[in-house]
């Protein structure tokens, strides 16, 4: 993957950040809408590292620019990022449980999809009982 996927993955594909849970401490929570289907942790195991500069994510979302600078290495102007951005981090080890899930688990619990659409701000929630 190059620069120009790794910033339109972070445009089109990152779709939640970790934030204080009112039920459970931390959680994941939807930073924009979340289709119904859609895996909103997308990754590659085999990911290699591509460095970013500020100017490189001007026209990304406010919202993941703060967790670029939150979650990256930084040295000398450079981010370093795997190359499927913020999703590579896998949030989905803190998604919370609920009797009244909006995710549901796929693969044999390897991965997750939105059980119906998500909207912005709302927690992600799986039934750990899958």
């Amino acid at each position: 993957m190059d620069k120009q996927k790794l910033l339109d993955n972070l445009s089109n594909k990152t779709y939640c950040r970790l934030c204080r849970s009112k039920n459970h401490g931390i959680g994941v929570f939807a930073i924009k809408d979340i289709p119904q289907g859609v895996n909103p942790f997308e990754t590659d195991d085999n990911e290699e590292t591509i460095e970013i500069t500020d100017q490189d994510i001007v026209g990304i979302d406010p919202e993941v620019r703060k967790m670029i600078e939150d979650f990256s290495f930084f040295k000398d102007g450079i981010y370093y990022l795997g190359e499927y951005g913020l999703n590579g981090m896998n949030i989905s080890y803190f998604l919370n449980t609920s009797k009244n899930p909006n995710m549901k688990s796929v693969e044999g619990g390897e991965g997750f999809i939105a059980a119906k659409e998500i909207k912005k701000g709302e927690e992600l929630t799986v039934d750990y009982n899958f």
